[in-house]
This record gives structure tokens, sequence and C-alpha cells, in this order.
């Protein structure tokens, strides 16, 4: 069945080289195919067998595990991938190496295992492999970089065919080359010939693990100072494919012939980056999912941990990650008002925060075993900060690597480190500005007058800075950054003068290329050790088995030693190299950048009103410097990133504002109150005052006293104001903070003045009572006394006379002030009070 193929990535070595800012040195091509095992190397070694075995995917055949020989290799072997579920990385056949012998000695062997995989849509038929080799060392480092690109091999060590032929004794060499021991077309003791499978399906693989005895290769062993170092062998697969031609393909890689000299092992370090997720929350920290995942199953964080955990390994930490995992393992709830409470938020994952505190526990053991450097906050491109407007956030970007030094206390917290290939003399001048005493460059960026590889250690000229300079090698570091988890493919790449086509690229043969790489190294000056630094890309994400294997190899090979950055820096530095300032380029854009300088000059108005400005203001700067990051650097999104914050911070500058209610409102008498409603949508609290500014002189505006807006609430808010003549007045109501800073933009309303209303109706009551008081007094006078008629007597008379004598009429007594009134109802009373009254009238 085939298999489902893994996409693929053309890029050639240069184009390799230029992806992690590596460009200007020799460059080996790429590629990462996966092994498929999933597990670590076997703890097997190359043994004296010198039969090449063939590992098939079939039920009967199996690996090949050679015996071991006393201090040959390390004592651990990847697989030999036998049986594996090998993804092709190209459309068509290719040979896959897995891992090649790094130390050759007179008794030892040689193994080279891998596999044989089937990208195309044609069984493969009638296969052939053959090992072949060089016997003459290649004396240089470009020598290395033209065998990995164009091998030409000139004698045959073994061979693998579909065919059962005896291929048993003597067999020619190839070529006329004349090697150590041995004359131009002479021989070399050839091994058998296995039998490869009769045809390999598309998208499956074979495994194949070839083992020669040092002694069939013919190396010569006189004069082992000179003659021992770096051999060219390559593995050449013919097949029938389906096409016309068939198909012919060739894995180039290296084994270091080692007949015990007399040398002084050189140094290698490592330097990889530990960060978090590029992506940020609006505080400038990575959100809890993404560290979740980054922790979790092949997650980048837990491949950091697992695969750069040998203390021979110096990490490169960004503070930013420290931040945010001890924020979400600790948060600290703030209530709307901007206050913290006491009360923790709860989790949405338990487990995942379990997860993640125990890689953090994981992370501050492992990083008291080797050397930390102290990167500034979020690991910023520093061409492109210092280069754009925004250049003043480096200081404090700088300042917050006391994070990582409460973690590491030993950490290193003077040494910048520029995306490589961007420096330029200006930012390195900006970076001693700023308290950096050392800058982490590469091998392409400085200039020696010597015809070896320097020492990694070193120091520019005044007059470019007087920095300290760690120098990264640029062939070293390219090779490290395809050991990773996403290291670049390349499929196959015919060399057009020789008709030579290469397989992709393999960890194995990066691996291999390396040793020979440190061993051409010591060579070109062994009484003269040297320190070299190989450093990874920003976005390294290492495969774990690679990296112990690689490690392995460097444990076993007696001619470099791994050390540890701190111990590089204390070397006396070399003064004999110079820098160029002409730069590769890749930097971000600086234009990019300064979009965000205005957003950020807004934000830092609009911060005025919150309960806690420096807090709101930090936050920004740390996610502006999070945009700026070297992780962004090879990936797509990040303008579309630029333009999410700063259209993100235009509608936060607008998230407190005044209620839109009616548009019109009415103001009585000279002194009055107007109230509005302010709505905070912003996730802190608010501190303001509300400002009424009116366009005409009938109204006189004024401030409301302080009100504080909790976040995701609104809040009543009254603003005292006069009114001095009657009008419809545009008022124009803005929010500002407690210093008088405008935020956001104001509003219009429209306020009807109505001053002397009060006045007015003041005076139509007081007339109203005044005519009622006066109509009052008029009717009374005109109305005069009542006048009693005789007839009124009489009948009164008459009326009193009858109750009386019937006994209905009581006799009221009554006493006022001392005096007897009781009888006036009496008869004789009534007529003489009738008798005075009819004097009276007619007098």
């Amino acid at each position: 069945m085939r298999r489902r193929k893994r996409p693929r990535l053309a890029l050639a070595g240069t184009a390799a080289a230029a992806a992690i800012g590596l460009v200007g040195l020799p460059m080996p091509a790429f590629a990462a195919p996966d092994d498929g095992s999933g597990s670590s190397p076997s703890a097997t070694s190359p043994g004296p067998s010198d039969t090449p075995t063939l590992d098939s995917n079939s039920p009967t055949a199996g690996p090949t595990v050679p015996s071991k020989t006393p201090g040959e290799g390390p004592t651990s072997e990847p697989p030999d991938g036998s049986g594996q579920d090998t993804e092709p990385v190209a459309d068509t056949g290719y040979v896959e190496i897995d891992s090649v012998t790094p130390k050759l000695t007179p008794h030892g062997t040689l193994t080279v295992k891998g596999r044989i995989v089937n990208g195309s849509d044609h069984a493969l038929t009638h296969s052939r492999l053959r090992l072949e080799y060089q016997r003459t060392a290649l004396s240089s480092r470009d020598e290395l970089q033209r065998w990995a690109s164009n091998p030409h091999a000139d004698q045959l060590a073994a061979e693998l065919s579909t065919e059962n032929a005896d291929a048993s004794g003597k067999r020619s060499s190839k070529g006329n080359s004349t090697g150590d021991g041995g004359t131009a077309g002479g021989s070399v003791s050839a091994a058998k010939t296995a039998a490869l499978s009769t045809s390999i399906a598309p998208g499956d693989s074979t495994g194949f693990t070839f083992s020669v005895k040092a002694s069939d290769l013919g190396f010569t062993t006189l004069n082992p100072d000179s003659n021992w170092g770096a051999r060219g062998i390559a593995v050449e697969l013919t097949a029938d494919d389906g096409t016309k031609d068939g198909l012919t393909t060739t894995a180039p890689s290296f084994v270091t012939w080692y007949p015990h000299p007399h040398l002084k092992p050189s140094r290698i370090s490592t330097l990889i980056p530990i960060s978090g997720p590029r992506r940020t929350d609006d505080d400038g920290l990575a959100t809890a999912k993404d560290l979740d995942d980054a922790v979790t199953g092949d997650g980048k964080l837990l491949a950091l941990l697992d695969g750069a955990d040998n203390p021979a390994i110096s990490w490169a930490v960004d503070p930013a990650l420290i931040k945010s995992i001890k924020t979400r393992l600790n948060p600290k709830p703030v209530s709307p008002t901007g206050t913290p409470t006491s009360s923790p938020t709860p989790t949405e994952s338990p487990e995942a925060d379990s997860e993640l505190a125990d890689w953090y526990k994981k992370f501050l053991a492992a990083g008291q075993r080797r050397t930390v450097v102290a990167l500034p906050w979020a690991d910023p491109d520093l061409q492109a900060l210092t280069k754009s407007k925004l250049a003043g956030l480096l200081g404090p970007a700088k300042n917050k690597s006391d994070l990582v030094t409460d973690a590491f206390p030993r950490a290193i917290t003077s040494t910048a480190w520029p995306v490589f290939d961007t420096a330029h003399e200006k930012s390195l001048r900006a970076l001693k500005k700023v308290g950096y005493t050392n800058v982490l460059l590469s091998s392409t960026q400085q200039r020696f007058d010597v015809g070896y590889t320097p020492t990694a250690r070193g120091k520019l000229p005044a007059d470019q800075s007087g920095l300290g300079t760690v120098t990264a090698d640029a062939t070293l570091s390219s090779l490290l950054a395809s050991l990773g988890r996403d290291g670049p493919v390349q499929e196959p790449v015919a060399d057009d003068s020789d008709g030579v086509t290469l397989s992709p690229v393999s960890k194995g043969q990066d691996i291999a290329r390396i040793i020979a790489e440190t061993a051409t190294i010591t060579h070109e000056r062994p009484s003269d050790p040297r320190t070299v630094l190989m450093a990874a890309p920003r976005n390294f994400t290492p495969d774990g088995a690679s990296l112990r294997q690689l490690f392995d190899r460097l444990d076993s090979i007696p001619w470099m030693t791994t050390t540890s950055l701190k111990k590089l820096m204390a070397e006396k530095p070399d003064t004999t190299e110079t820098f160029t300032a002409e730069a590769a380029g890749g930097a971000l854009s600086a234009a990019t950048l300064n979009r965000l300088v205005e957003s950020r000059r807004e934000f830092d108005e609009f911060s005025a009103i919150l309960a806690h400005p420096k807090v709101a203001r930090d936050h920004l700067d740390r996610e502006l410097v999070g945009l700026a990051s070297a992780k962004w650097h090879g990936r797509d999104g990040w303008k579309a990133q630029v333009t999410d914050v700063v259209h993100r911070i235009a509608s936060d500058i607008q998230s407190v504002a005044v209620v839109k209610g009616s548009p019109v409102l009415l103001v009585t008498g000279d002194k009055a109150k107007l109230a509005v409603q302010v709505q905070n949508n912003f996730d802190k609290a608010a501190h303001v005052v509300v400002r009424m500014n009116p366009e005409t002189p009938q109204l006189q505006g004024g401030t409301s006293k302080p009100v504080t807006v909790p976040a995701h609430r609104g809040s009543r808010v009254e603003v005292p104001v006069k009114g001095l003549a009657n009008a419809d007045v545009q008022v124009e109501v803005s929010i500002e903070s407690t210093g008088g800073h405008q935020v956001g933009a104001s509003t219009t309303r429209t306020v009807r003045v109505r001053a002397d209303w009060e006045n007015i109706g003041t005076a139509i009551i007081g007339a109203i009572v005044a005519v009622i008081f006066i109509f009052g007094i008029v009717r009374t006078f005109r109305r005069g006394r009542i006048t009693v008629t005789g007839d009124d007597l009489a009948a009164a008379e008459t009326l009193v006379n009858s109750r009386l004598e019937t006994g209905d009429m009581p006799v009221i007594r009554s006493e006022l002030s001392g005096d007897r009134r009781g009888d006036r109802h009496d008869p004789d009373t009534v007529r003489a009070r009738h008798g005075r009254d009819q004097r009276g009238k007619h007098e």
C-alpha cells in the first residue's frame, strides 16, 4: 500500500543557508527525512564483519548487528531501518543514510546503515547498491563541500544487488586516482554481493547495512600525523524505475580515518535558543493554550527539553517564556475596579497546568547544569529594532533579562545575539549603548587574514564598536539546523557537469558531515587547539534522536571535545578579526515596525485614564517587542499580525466612551447638573472625568468629579453647568484623565438653556396670590353687616316660644371670660335687644 508522502521543499545548499541567515560559506544541502522508528538509537556498534547485508521489510529478513570493536565509535547506533514506516521526501527512488562510523581505526570496521526509499509511482527493480570511497584525505573544508555536492569516488568497497552473483575476490578500483597504499588502477578487496529485494513497491523502503574492515580499504597507517583525516564515501543506487534511462542516484557521506596521530584536540560549543510561542495575548505573554500545546504531545518545548538536555549544550533563554509560565501557573486575578483579589482564578484544565508545572520544574533543574545566556524580552530582531523608531524599547527589553537570572543566577546577561547575517555597525553601537559587552555573530560577517578556522572568541576594533565577539561557524550552524524536526528537505539535484544525481540529504549524512568538519578543523592546525561554536536558528525544534546521536559521536571522537559557552567566553580573544557590515539581509522590516509607533503614542495617552497606567503601557511594550521577535523570521503572517495589533489598539482607545443617549438636554436656571452614561469596554478599570465644553457663551461648561468605571461596565456621571441666557447650545462632551488628557473622540450634544424660567415662574405665582388676596378683601368690605328685619325677629320669637313651651328648647348657659351669657335666648332678653335695635334705627 502506498504511504502518504511528506510535503516537499526544494532547497539547495545556499538557499538552506539563507533560510537561517548563514549565506557566504560553502553549505551542504539539507534534508529532514523521518526515520520512522520513533525511538532512540539502539545500542550497537560497528564490528569486524566484512559482509554487506540487507535488511528488507519482509518478515523473514532482520537487521544485522555487528559485534563491537573496542574503541571504535560511540556506544549507540541508530536502527538499520528494517521494517520502518518511512515517508518519502522525494518523488523518485533515493538512498537515505542513517549512520556512518564516525572514527575508523586500523583495526576497526566501517559500517554504513541506511535505506532505499521508493518515492516514485513505479516499483524499483534490478536494484544495485555500491559503497564507494576515496582513499586520499579531504584536506580542507572546501574539499568537504565539493565532495558533498559532487562525489567522485576512486575505490569500490562493497556492493549489494538483486542478483545473487558471487562477487567474491578482487574487484578493479574505479577511476585512475592513486590512493594511499595503492597504485593507479590497483585493486581493493570487495565484499561478497548480497541480494536486494527483487522489487521495492512505490512508497516502500528497504534497509541495508555495509560493514567493511578497515584493513580491506587500503588506508595507510604510515605517517599518521599527516595522513589521518576525513575521507569521502558514497552509496550509489542504480535501479529500473520504469523510465528510459533508469534510476541512478548517489548519497555522499564521510568517515574519518584515525591511525592514532599526535594532536591536541580542539573544542566545540553548542548554543540552542529556548523560547516560547510567537503569538501572544495583549499583555505580551504566551496564552495558556499555546503553552499547554508546547509542553505536550509533539510540542516544541517538550522536544527542546528532551533533545537539548545534554549538558554540553548551552541555552539562550527568552525571559518572556519564564514570565509566561509563571503567570499562567500563578495567576493574579483582578477585580473589575483594577484591584488584585485574594482568591485564585480557577484554571480551565488542571491536567494541562500539571504538565506545564512538571515541564517547568525539569527545565529549571536542567538549566542549572549548563551555561545559560539571558536574551532580551521576546528575543527581538536586534537589527530591525535598533533601526526602527521603537529602538527605545531595547533597553527595557534587556532589563527584563533579570527574569532569567532569577531562575538561573549564573546566567550571562552581557551577550547580544543578532539574527545571523543582519548586523550592522550602527546596530552594534546601539547594543553597546544599552550595556552589552559581547555580541554573537556569524562567521560570514567576520574576516580573518588566516588560512584556517580561527577560534570563536574575538574582539572587534574600536571603530567597529569594540565589542567582544563570539563567532558561530556558519557551516556547522547550518548542519545543526538540519537536525531539527522541521529541517529543510532537498529533492535530488542533478550536477549538470557530471550527470550526478544526489539523493536528499538525511540527518545521518549531516551528522557524519559535522564529525568530518571537526576532524578537518583540528587537522588544519593539530598543535593549535581552537574553539568553534555552532548555534541553532531561532525556530529550531530539535529531533531528539538525531541530537543524541550527534553528541554520542562528539563524545567518542578524540580530536574534538565539547565545551560550554561560558568557558569559550573566558578564552583570550583573537584581535585579528574585522567585521563586515555587508549583511546578507533578512532582518524584519523596520518600516513595518514603524507602523506601531503612532499606535503606541495614542495608547500612552489613553492609558492615563486606567487604574494602573504603567502596567498597561508595560504590557503593550512587551507585545510590541514580541512583534519584533526573531522568531518571526521566515514565517508567514508577520505583517498581518502587525496590522491586527494596530487595529486592536485603535479599538482599545475607543473602548471608554460616553454612551449615546438623547441628543437634546435641558438646562433650567443658572445652575444645573447634566448626567451622562460612561461605558468602559476595556479589560481594566478606568478613572475618568467628563468635561462639557459649550460652543457658545449662553452656557458655561464644567467638569465632573473623578469617577471609577469598572472594566466592562458603565457608570452615571453628573457634570455641573451654568445657564447664562436662553439658547440651544451645541456642547462638546469628552472623557479626560484626572490629569487633563483627553481620551478618545469627543461627542456633541444639544443643550436647551432656559436660564429665566425660575424668575418668570415665581413672578406669575406671586401675582396670582396677590389677586386672590385683594379679591377677598374687596368682597368682605362690600358684603358689610347682616340686617335683621322685624318679621325675622317675630318669626324667631314665635319659634323660640313654641319650643320653650314644649320643652324642646333647653336653656343654654355658658361662661366666657367670667360673664354669664346663658340667658341670651330668654324671650325678655330677645325683646329688649329688639327694642334697642328699633330705637337705633329711628334715631
